[in-house]
């Protein structure tokens, strides 16, 4: 009688743990059924939220605006304010900060080739931009070949131009032929320039008018009267 009592409470254990293994996996799989379905965004963004779409329109319509560098940290913040009110995941901060980043770069980088193609803005707002591209991001090979273009435009334009200045100078008491040809030939090729800027207008000015300085002094030198 004890053996078959043994057996008989083995089978009952045996029952039960089968019967709370099967309650818990039903429940996991209630639990997974029931979770709402996060909608997808304008652009298949993790979250489909009214402030989701808003901040990813207003980062849409940023290629339609004037350029204001202020743009970023404003919608930075926005971005960033909705998710500390718990409004969206992490992965929805994630897309959008990605999202607005993009943008921004190429927002900036449009405005760095707009100043080096044209009159449009200063080297000095525009080196400022790329700094806090570059902050926003990271050091990449393209924001450098930008700072070195416009670091190239600042040469000619200022510390190229003084030299040739200081070189024709009325105090200038002798004449030197290789200091004439070696700002003769910066002048002519600005090797610090990348190929495609080099015969637009703002660089074909400084060249024209560097190159003019040059050859005045160098035949109001030779003739010892006006030319």
């Amino acid at each position: 009688m004890i053996k078959i009592a043994d057996k008989n409470r083995s089978f009952v254990l045996l029952i039960f743990t089968l019967f709370i293994g099967v309650f818990l996996i039903g429940g996991m799989l209630f639990y997974e059924t029931d979770s709402p379905v996060i909608e997808g965004g304008l652009d298949g963004g993790p979250d489909g939220g009214p402030e989701f779409k808003k901040i990813e329109i207003k980062i849409s319509e940023l290629k339609n605006k004037t350029f204001d560098p202020s743009c970023f940290n404003t919608i930075k913040t926005e971005i960033d304010s909705y998710y500390d009110l718990g409004i969206y995941q992490s992965s929805s901060k994630t897309y959008l900060t990605t999202k607005l980043t993009s943008v921004y770069s190429d927002l900036v980088f449009n405005q760095t080739e707009l100043f080096l193609t044209s009159d449009i803005g200063t080297s000095k707002e525009v080196l400022s931009w790329l700094n806090q591209l570059q902050k926003i991001t990271s050091k990449t090979s393209k924001i450098d070949n930008y700072k070195n273009q416009i670091n190239a435009y600042n040469y000619y334009s200022i510390t190229l131009s003084r030299k040739v200045n200081n070189f024709i100078s009325p105090d200038t008491t002798k004449f030197n032929e290789d200091i004439y040809k070696k700002l003769l030939f910066e002048v002519k090729n600005m090797p610090k320039l990348n190929v495609k800027y080099k015969n637009r207008y703002k660089f074909n000015s400084i060249k024209i008018n560097l190159n003019t300085k040059l050859d005045k002094f160098k035949c109001e030198w030779a003739t010892g009267g006006p030319c």
